[in-house]
Parts: structure tokens; sequence; C-alpha cells
């Protein structure tokens, strides 16, 4: 073995050198001086992962914005339109979430920030351009609930606020004395009803007045001249409902589908705009009934009501010194029908609306001595339109029910009666009275008997039992809750429209125990008409 060998140099005053040479074969086993290249080339590899690994977490971040949108656009559509604590709650989450986001992008990305990944300025932007999407599809589903202060009328006090309507019904009006009936009618329901007037469109052929209270908005339209379609209306039916129409958030699409079922199409997507925007209507048709259903997209518009419409208010003295009348919505409304109808009519409205059947019942539930009536009641699945679609049965020769005496006066199926929903329906029914309504008369026998089927129920009446006595208010409940109602006798010459007023506590039916009382109280009135037995 080779002793290792050392060298003293003395030549540099001062220094002293070492050099140390070794053999090879002095070595460890094992030893190569080749390992510290592999180390260093080791030590860059993971600098390589580490800074792959960066990049990836920080496009994660700039990227995870973008991929929560699909489910903010589920949330949109799951929170619906209604104005509850529900959707609200769920739009705000949404809204805030992105503006938190943003309020904290430098935090968010800190501990990406070091020079294993260079600039995050392409990712920061990544970043706020998904959060600002986010926040701009909250405010947008805001602005469809009408949550925004976005209208004139938001910040003016003198500015009507924009109109949504639930129903509105058209009415037709008009005889000899041209745009007097179309005036004298909204009028008159605003003296009777507590409706207020407060737009109205007309041109040099018609004239139509916009009256509303609550969610409801009548339009009467009269023809000033001669039109032939407009005089075969009104000589068949008389003054009746020519139209109800009905919201909807994508009228293309919905139209698409009534054509596909096979639905009436009367007139095709018209675009009617003025200078606050534009809605998009359409019009449908019925099987053998001259009403229809006009189908109206404003969810884009801004103006107080519809295009071309003015604000318009012709109210008096006598109006304003008259107690408010408040009515919430229509709870339902019933197109009467001739005999084997309702059920193929129901079956159209199920398949070009998608409603439901809520409820149905025949006459050994709807009947008096003389009269039976079958009824199936429709609602879309939020239950914020409810149809009624009623047919006559008869039973004794030479007598015409409440049905059939419709459908004779009429002249055809048509809409027979609209019930407005209230919060106090003895409130209500009190100034009614006194602003002019006429109600039907219900037997104090009908009362004797409610209290004894009172006195063993569950069922907690908040309102004075004597007060409904007083008023002929109808009661009908079960265990859980229950209903009160009162109808008015036929608002117009001819025995055809009336309207209910109602009340519900808890109760979601439509008033079976109250079907008998009803009748009989209804065919005491044809009586007095003289309209009970057949004449010809």
């Amino acid at each position: 073995m080779s002793l290792a060998k050392w060298k003293l140099d003395l030549t540099n005053a001062g220094t002293r050198t070492v050099n140390r040479v070794m053999d090879s074969s002095l070595n460890p086993p094992g030893y190569s001086q080749a390992g510290t290249t592999v180390q260093q080339i080791e030590q860059t590899g993971d600098n390589e992962q580490t800074h792959h690994l960066m990049k990836k977490r920080a496009w994660d971040m700039a990227l995870q914005p973008v991929k929560s949108l699909p489910m903010n656009l589920f949330m949109m559509y799951m929170s619906g339109n209604t104005i509850s604590i529900f959707p609200i709650m769920m739009i705000a989450m949404m809204a805030w979430r992105p503006v938190k986001a943003l309020m904290n992008v430098n935090s968010a990305f800190k501990p990406l920030q070091d020079e294993h990944v260079g600039s995050l300025l392409l990712h920061k932007l990544v970043f706020v351009l998904g959060n600002m999407i986010a926040i701009a599809m909250a405010l947008y589903k805001l602005h469809s609930m009408g949550l925004l202060p976005n209208h004139a009328s938001d910040w003016l006090d003198f500015q009507l606020p924009p109109q949504r309507m639930q129903y509105s019904f058209e009415l037709k009006k008009g005889h000899d004395d041209g745009i007097g009936c179309a005036n004298r009618s909204s009028y008159w329901y605003c003296i009777n009803f507590g409706f207020r007037q407060f737009a109205k469109k007309e041109n040099a052929q018609w004239s139509s007045i916009a009256i509303r209270n609550g969610n409801i908005v009548f339009i009467f339209t009269t023809c000033k001249g001669r039109d032939e379609d407009f005089v075969k209306h009104l000589n068949i039916h008389g003054d009746s409902v020519r139209d109800v129409s009905f919201l909807t958030n994508d009228i293309n699409a919905t139209v698409k589908h009534i054509i596909e079922e096979g639905g009436f199409l009367i007139r095709p997507i018209e675009i009617v705009a003025d200078d606050d925007g534009f809605v998009k209507s359409a019009v449908i048709g019925l099987p053998e009934c001259d009403v229809r259903h006009t189908l109206l997209d404003s969810k884009t518009y801004q103006g107080f009501f519809l295009p071309r419409y003015e604000q318009y208010d012709c109210s008096s003295d006598i109006l304003k010194s008259l107690k408010e009348i408040s009515i919430v919505s229509v709870d339902h409304f019933v197109i009467n029908y001739p005999v084997d109808f309702v059920q193929p009519v129901s079956h159209y409205y199920h398949k070009i609306f998608d409603f439901e059947e809520i409820w149905s019942s025949d006459e050994s539930v709807f009947s008096s001595s003389y009269s039976a009536m079958k009824i199936v009641l429709l609602g879309n699945k939020s239950r914020t339109i409810q149809i009624g679609l009623t047919e006559p049965i008869p039973k004794i020769l030479g007598i015409r029910g409440q049905i059939q005496e419709f459908l004779d006066y009429n002249g055809g199926a048509g809409v027979q009666h609209i019930a407005f929903l209230v919060d106090d329906i003895i409130q209500t029914a009190e100034r009614m009275k006194c602003r002019g309504v006429k109600f039907i008369a219900i037997p104090d026998q009908y009362y004797t008997d409610l209290e004894e089927r009172l006195s063993t129920s569950p069922v907690k009446l908040l309102e004075n039992f004597e007060k409904i006595k007083q008023l002929r208010i109808l009661m009908d409940f079960d265990s859980h809750g229950y209903l009160l109602q009162i109808f008015t006798q036929p608002v117009q010459d001819r025995p055809t429209l009336f309207f209910e007023v109602i009340q519900r506590n808890n109760f979601n039916g439509f008033g079976d125990g109250n079907i008998k009382a009803l009748f009989n109280a209804v065919e005491k009135e044809q009586e007095k008409r003289g309209t009970l037995h057949h004449t010809s």
C-alpha cells in the first residue's frame, strides 16, 4: 500500500501550503467523485417540479370563479322569480362571494408569490374577470326579481312604479256610445272594488284604460268606431272578459312548446317598443271558447306598465273620500264550458302550459236539488295561476242550473268569476258593501249549522263569528285551517260575470263544504231574475 505524500513549501514566506496527493485506492468502498454532480442534477429536478406545481396551483386559483359559474346558473334557475326569503338568500350569497373574493385578490395569491412562479398578473386578471361575471349574473337575477332600484320611481315619489302583473284581464266594453263605456266601466270598478286608474292607450279606432289593485290589472277596451269582430263579440257575449294574460320569462321557448303540442296560436310573437324598452307578446286560443291568453315577456321593460301606455288618473273627490280596499292577487278564476268539454280542455291546458290537475269533483259534491256541475281545478307548479273549468250536469228537465244560465246568456263558454285573494275579508266585505257591491244572501240556517260544526272542531276561528254571520260570509274548514269566502251578484245586466272575495288561513281547498248552501242561494237569485226555468 502506497502512503500519502506530504510536501512542505518553504519558498513563500509566511505561507504554508499543504498538498495532499491521494491515491484512489485509499477511497472508501462505494465512494465516487461523480456523486456531487448527481446531487446537483437531482436538486435541479426538484426545483422544476416545484415550479410546475406552483404554476398549477396558481391557475387552479385563477380559474376557480369560472368553474363556479355553472353552479351559479343552477342557483339562478332554482331560485325562481318569487320574492321570498329563500331565493333572496341564495342570490345574496351568490353576489357576496365574488365581491369578497375581489376584496382579497392579493391575499388569495400571496402563498403562491415566490421565485418559483414568477409574475401572477395574468392569473389575477382571470380571477378578477371570473368574479366580475359572477357579480353580473347576480345583478341580472336581482333585476329580473325587481329588487334593484333601477327605475325612476325608486328615487322620485311622483313617478309611478313599473307594473308587474300576476294576471291581466281584458274586458271588452261598448255599445253605441264609444269611449264612454270604457271610461265609465273602469270608474265603476274603482268605486266598487277599490281599483285605481293608472294607464291609458288610445288611437283613432281603440281606447284602453288600465286599472289595478294589488297584483291584478284590468284593462277595459272599447271601439270608437265600427269594428266587425268587436261588434260580433259584443252581440254574442255582451260585456265580458275577452283575454286573460300571463307573464312568461321566455316567450320564445313557451310559444315553441305550445306549437309543438298543437296549441292554437292566434297571433305569433310580436315586439312592441317605446323609449323605455320593449315587450314581446303572443296570443293563444282555447278550444270552443272566445277567451284567449296573451303571453307577455316584459322582463327587460323599464316603463311603468306596457309600451305606448301613458300615465292616467281620473280620481275624483268621491274616490279619495272612500276607505281603501286592499286586494293581494287573484286566487283563481273559473271558465264555464258546455257539457263534455271540461276533460278535453283540461288536457289542452296540461299539454300546452304544463298545468297540473290540483283537484276535481263531480255532481256528488257540487249539486243541489235542481242542478249539479263538474269541476276540474288546474294550476302551474308554483300555484301562482289557478284555473277552474266547470260544466253543467242536468238533473231535472226544464230547470236551468247556474252554469247553464251562464252559458245561455254568455253565448257559450267564458269566464264566469274571478276570485280576489285578501288578507282581511271582514274589512274588505264591509268596505265593498259601503261602496255599493251587492253580495249573494245566505240563509240564517247555514250559520246555525256552521256554529254547531265549529263547536266540535279543533280549528280556532280568529275572526268574529257574529261579523261573519252579519256579512253573510261562507266558511269551510278542516283540522288544519279554514277558508272564508263571499260572492257578489252578477256585475252587469246579463247574469254572467261575478266576483268572489276569499281569505285563506292555512287552507288550500275551494269551499267544498259550502257548495249546497251556495247552490241554494244562487238558485233563489235565479228565481228572482226569472231565469231558473227554461221558457222555450
